[in-house]
């Protein structure tokens, strides 16, 4: 009786322990979604320097990485409990390629009238960008189960 308890025990604690360690929303899976955003994120601000440094006649290649950077983020297979990053990012690239496309696209004569409605949407972008480091920095405080993070990765968010 006492070896079959133990091994019960032994099974549970296995199993579990590789659950927590490499579940759907396990330490490494977590981890690994965060590297990669955390890449994704670094590459972006990187191309957004490039960007803001370019002559508006000559901004279509480096938009054109923009938007490459975009679909790459937003089709990034992610651990459950890591989406909520991973969309906050994504938008926050949305609203950016959003202003930089209207001011291109807009004649010269108007691009001084834009100049708020582009302000006020860099603002909401720089918004999704802090919302996106909260939540890092959430996820790397407390994976794999904490603050609904379950939850969400179970579709019950």
């Amino acid at each position: 009786m006492k070896r079959i308890l133990f091994g019960v025990i032994t099974i549970v604690l296995v199993g579990g322990g590789w659950y927590w360690m490499y579940g759907p929303c396990g330490v490494r899976p977590v981890a690994e979604g965060r590297e990669r955003l955390r890449s994704l994120a670094d590459r972006w601000s990187d191309a957004v320097q490039v960007a803001s440094a370019t002559p508006m006649i000559a901004l279509a290649g480096p938009l054109g990485r923009l938007q490459d950077l975009r679909r790459e983020t937003k089709e990034l297979r992610v651990p459950g409990c890591t989406e909520h990053a991973r969309n906050l990012l994504a938008k926050n690239m949305e609203i950016t390629l959003e202003a930089l496309l209207a001011v291109m696209s807009a004649p010269p004569g108007q691009r001084d009238a834009l100049q708020g409605a582009v302000s006020e949407r860099m603002r909401d972008a720089s918004q999704k960008l802090t919302d996106f480091q909260a939540e890092m920095s959430r996820l790397s405080s407390c994976p794999p189960i904490c603050d609904g993070v379950l939850a969400t990765a179970l579709g019950r968010d």
